[in-house]
């Protein structure tokens, strides 16, 4: 059987030991139904009880496009000096700047956008129940 070697950016802190761990995928919708799950280094009892971190969570979706539009307009940027070099409307040092700085724009785009779709979940010790 293969292992899953998928990576994630979401993690989630234990309110015991203070230990940041990965979530897997299982983990995670544990942590998003409001299931408790257990840490990996204590083994204590862990619960999201935050609506405002879920909501915050269920914004970063939207920056999943962004890879593909960046990729996207990078290729037609450099398709577009290419053709307009070939037609002689610019020059090839142009030609070869504007690719360039459609290529370092693009790049730095996908950085900013990873490091902004990381997220750690501060989760909370689950509510005693008392005996009534």
């Amino acid at each position: 059987m293969s292992e899953d070697k998928t990576r994630t950016s979401t993690r989630a802190t234990c309110p015991y030991c203070q230990h940041t761990s990965s979530l897997d995928t299982f983990r995670l919708q544990q942590v998003l139904g409001k299931t408790p799950i257990h840490c990996v280094k204590c083994d204590g009892p862990m619960i999201l009880a935050c609506e405002e971190q879920l909501k915050r969570f269920e914004r970063l979706g939207s920056t999943g496009m962004v890879f593909m539009l960046v990729i996207t307009l990078s290729a037609v940027t450099a398709v577009m000096a290419i053709a307009l070099k070939w037609l002689g409307v610019i020059r090839g040092d142009t030609q070869l700047m504007t690719s360039a700085i459609a290529t370092a724009v693009g790049v730095t785009t996908l950085l900013l956008a990873k490091a902004t779709n990381e997220f750690t979940f501060e989760l909370e010790p689950p509510p005693q129940s008392t005996p009534e």
